[in-house]
């Protein structure tokens, strides 16, 4: 900064200094002191126009059009501005080239990004989908109901647990430190998110950690139910089972007399072919076979196929025959044996028409 003092103080400064130094037309005393008498102190005029040491900051030319550049220690920074020193090698104009990356040459990505936009690779039918390795792989369904962690069968993971914790068989995130508790115990939790054995079919674990047999009724009412050749009822609101092999030739089934399951001697089946010239006996059997060109009706008579012709009918020779579809065989009428013709009858199959004999 340039700082101007007025003449005037510069020119008291100066005469003091000189004083001090004993110039020689000064008498002084032999302790060395001025005598002021014999000074000549100028015309400073108006005290005002003297500029105090504190008020020297008044003083700077803050004038930018008076200010000699040369002076100027520094330019203070503009914030507004970017810092080119900052840029890097963008101020040399040169672009960084993106490195495309899709893995060890040992071992390369088969599909997703290679890091500078364009693909390793497309997956293509039959493996569509894109593992968690990159790899290629066909579809699988996710299986992770009941787990926290672990594999959910496919590429993918049900979970993942704290970095304390570790995945265990039942797919339970556990303590890494813990220790399962299964001493004296056939089942039933081990207080690390497992368990300590499995109990099997038709077995509970109870309070003891013992598996027995499921006295509970569960969904087998009083009627029962059979599961192979063994009885399960209900009873007392416990479950009750009934081996029927216990018996040499007894079965478990249903008896529509007394609405129940229950172990009894089969019936003797008795083959039902009355008025049947074909079809099932509902004994396992058959009350017959149809001849050549010929088909079993649903009733068990035989007859010819219907081929194209609906059980709307149709009309033959003349309109004097009529024939038409009837459970699953071909019937034919002669309509001229009672003086009739075969005619349509709109009126027929709910109104959708049909052929009969009529006048």
């Amino acid at each position: 900064m340039k700082i101007e003092i007025r003449s005037g103080f510069l020119g008291l400064v100066v005469l003091m200094a000189f004083a001090g130094c004993g110039g020689g037309g000064a008498k002084k005393d032999p302790g060395g002191a001025i005598d002021l008498d014999s000074v000549e102190v100028p015309d400073l005029g108006d005290a005002s126009d003297v500029v105090k040491p504190d008020d020297l900051s008044d003083a700077v030319d803050t004038d930018d059009e008076n200010r000699d550049v040369s002076e100027v220690d520094a330019e203070e920074p503009d914030l507004n501005e970017p810092d080119d020193s900052a840029s890097g090698d963008a101020d040399s104009g040169e672009d960084v080239e993106c490195v495309p990356y899709c893995g060890p040459e040992d071992d390369p990505y088969e599909c997703e990004d290679d890091g500078c936009g364009n693909l390793c690779g497309i997956c293509q039918y039959p493996k569509v989908l894109c593992s968690r390795e990159r790899k290629c792989v066909e579809y699988c369904k996710p299986e992770c109901d009941g787990k926290e962690c672990g594999t959910d069968g496919c590429t993918g993971y049900c979970g993942e647990c704290q970095s304390n914790e570790v995945c265990n068989d039942e797919f339970k995130c556990v303590l890494k430190d813990c220790k399962p508790e299964c001493d004296d115990k056939e089942c039933g939790p081990d207080k690390c998110g497992g368990n300590c054995g499995h109990c099997g079919e038709g077995e509970i674990c109870n309070t003891a950690f013992e598996c027995t047999e499921d006295l509970n009724c569960h969904d087998i009412t009083a009627a029962g139910q059979c599961i192979g050749n063994q009885l399960l009822y209900c009873q007392n609101a416990q479950l009750v089972r009934e081996d029927c092999d216990a018996i040499p030739g007894m079965v478990c089934t249903y008896s529509h007399a007394g609405q129940t399951h229950l172990c009894t001697y089969p019936e003797v089946c008795q083959p039902q072919c009355e008025e049947k010239q074909c079809g099932d006996d509902r004994c396992g059997g058959s009350c017959g076979t149809c001849p050549d060109e010929q088909v079993c009706s649903t009733v068990g008579v035989c007859g010819p196929p219907c081929g194209d012709v609906t059980e709307r009918g149709a009309c033959l020779y003349h309109d004097t025959t009529l024939v038409y579809c009837s459970q699953g065989i071909l019937l034919e009428i002669d309509c001229s044996a009672y003086r009739l013709y075969c005619k349509y009858d709109p009126t027929m199959h709910g109104n959708e028409g049909g052929y009969d004999c009529l006048p």
